[in-house]
């Protein structure tokens, strides 16, 4: 989805044409640069996980969810896990993607062989 709008305080204020309804607000957050890291960041970022305490709580909350007894404020914090485990899949990605164009790290492929 391409947004249109107007950036004020590091958020998307959609104008009248955008494919957001008027009024929604979209947070942009500014991801490390993996290119600029150095080597032993790179590779700690490559395998990076949810801290214990996040990863308990996430698995707690998936499970009541496949149950379906996730209450309302439930249901917000297991959004906002989901969204920073994206995150980090995201970034390990790009974290893993440099690894590999640096020599550090071998191709997934070349591992599976």
């Amino acid at each position: 989805m391409e947004l249109e709008g107007v950036v004020r305080n590091g958020v998307i204020v959609p104008d009248a044409g955008s494919p957001l309804p008027e009024g929604t607000r979209v947070r942009i957050t500014a991801e490390p640069a993996v290119e600029r890291l150095p080597d032993d960041q790179l590779l700690a970022l490559c395998d990076a996980t949810l801290d214990p305490t996040q990863q308990g709580e996430l698995s707690g909350l998936l499970a009541r969810a496949r149950e379906g007894g996730v209450a309302a404020g439930e249901r917000a914090r297991l959004d906002e896990l989901m969204t920073a485990y994206r995150r980090g899949l995201i970034l390990k990605a790009r974290a893993l993607t440099e690894a590999v164009a640096r020599g550090l790290r071998p191709r997934l492929s070349d591992e599976a062989a």
